[in-house]
């Protein structure tokens, strides 16, 4: 709900490890802006605004945003080409072999 009714999505991080943020705003229609590095451009898709992550340049952005200067534009869930409840069921199930196969061993008290 809270991507949704958004107007952007703001990630200005110096370190992500993929930026499924990024991904998650974006299916909800909503356009991201979001730090240089590589991995959050990657995950914007090429359809996020790169923002600067020192204070004055993002300062400066976020007035440009406000001005409506910025190209804001978003993947849509039409644009997506894998079910998303399909793949999390997936990975819900990767998770549950990983839990099951560590069942057992020495000193593993999670149960």
């Amino acid at each position: 709900g809270l991507y949704a009714g958004a107007d952007a999505f703001l990630l200005p991080s110096l370190y992500e490890g993929f930026g499924m943020p990024l991904v998650e705003a974006q299916l909800c229609g909503t356009p991201v802006l979001h730090g240089g590095h590589a991995s959050m451009v990657e995950a914007a898709g090429g359809a996020g605004v790169v923002v600067r992550t020192d204070p004055d340049g993002l300062a400066a952005d976020l007035a440009a945003y406000a001005r409506g200067e910025l190209p804001l534009a978003c993947r849509v869930p039409a644009t997506v080409d894998r079910d998303a409840l399909a793949e999390a069921e997936v990975l819900w199930g990767l998770f549950e072999r990983a839990r099951a196969a560590g069942r057992g061993r020495a000193g593993d008290t999670r149960g």
